[in-house]
């Protein structure tokens, strides 16, 4: 594939007919099977329960979308609300009583940001795509940054004050250079976008997951060039990227633009990926565990359980 390039262009969401939006992690599956054309549909509604596998929906989590750090606290966002495994616990926890839909969910310092839909039982007044929100209290509370009723951001990441989103609504890239006040759409980019990362050190380089594989851009969104990296979710942690495949295995990155080498495997579907600032990788499975490797992917341990 070759790589692509455009100009920046202003912000304009383009609706897409509604529908039931896949959970990521069966939009992985469906994008290595090359059948991945419904994963960037967008609704107003929150999303349909009847899109949730069966072996997740019972656990009363529904489905993870993503995970990030909060001190030594993991936390990990689901399509109920936010759960905790402090540190040294397995047992993740409920924070709070919302179940709002955290999609999008990716952790920048010291601050969450998330998408996604309001929780239908509390009246907040939020419209159905809640657009960029974010909290500084460990998602204790949230609160609107931008793009409230248009953006549904189905992937974000981010490095200092750049974030990246792929929004599924517009079924485009946004970048936003300010922490998420204003943005604009890079109309060079990859679509579909199952997955982002960006370089900790370089907030310029973002690595997309695409339904051909892994692109790189080092400028800002504005080009892509394809990696030897397979379709998959991604991490990128100060020790390296991280792309994990449909089928469980992992692939490693020491440096952005570097060969992909394999590492280990969690050995089932991945649903969620997030490296840490001290380097550990975190993978999420479809049954609601955490695994977690200190060795740059090679073994994974159990770190936290939902249900």
């Amino acid at each position: 594939m070759a790589s692509t390039s455009g100009p920046s262009t202003p912000l304009t969401v383009r609706p897409q007919p509604g529908g039931p939006i896949r959970p990521l992690a069966t939009c992985v599956a469906l994008v290595i099977a090359a059948v991945a054309a419904g994963c960037g549909s967008s609704t107003s509604s929150p999303p349909d329960q009847g899109a949730v596998a069966p072996a997740t929906q019972s656990a009363g989590f529904g489905h993870i979308h993503g995970l990030g750090g909060s001190g030594e606290d993991l936390v990990i966002a689901t399509h109920t609300g936010l759960w905790r495994a402090a540190s040294g616990e397995r047992r993740a926890t409920r924070i709070g009583t919302s179940q709002r839909d955290v999609m999008g969910f990716t952790a920048v310092g010291d601050r969450l940001f998330g998408s996604g839909h309001p929780d239908p039982a509390e009246a907040t007044g939020e419209p159905g795509n809640v657009g960029l929100i974010t909290s500084v209290d460990a998602g204790a509370t949230w609160r609107p940054v931008a793009l409230a009723g248009e953006a549904d951001f189905h992937a974000l990441t981010g490095s200092g004050e750049t974030l990246y989103g792929y929004d599924g609504a517009s079924a485009s890239l946004l970048v936003s250079e300010d922490a998420g006040r204003s943005w604009q759409a890079r109309s060079g980019a990859p679509d579909p976008v199952i997955s982002l990362a960006a370089d900790p050190s370089d907030p310029k380089a973002v690595l997309a997951a695409t339904p051909e594989g892994v692109q790189l851009s080092r400028d800002g969104g504005r080009s892509f060039a394809p990696t030897d990296a397979p379709a998959g979710l991604l991490a990128w942690g100060p020790k390296g990227a991280f792309a994990v495949a449909a089928d469980g295995s992992v692939r490693r990155a020491e440096e952005a633009g570097g060969a992909w080498r394999t590492a280990g495997s969690i050995g089932a579907l991945p649903v969620a990926a997030h490296a840490s600032e001290d380097g550990a990788l975190y993978v999420a499975r479809e049954d609601g565990t955490v695994l977690v490797s200190t060795d740059r992917g090679n073994e994974f341990v159990e770190r936290a359980r939902l249900g």
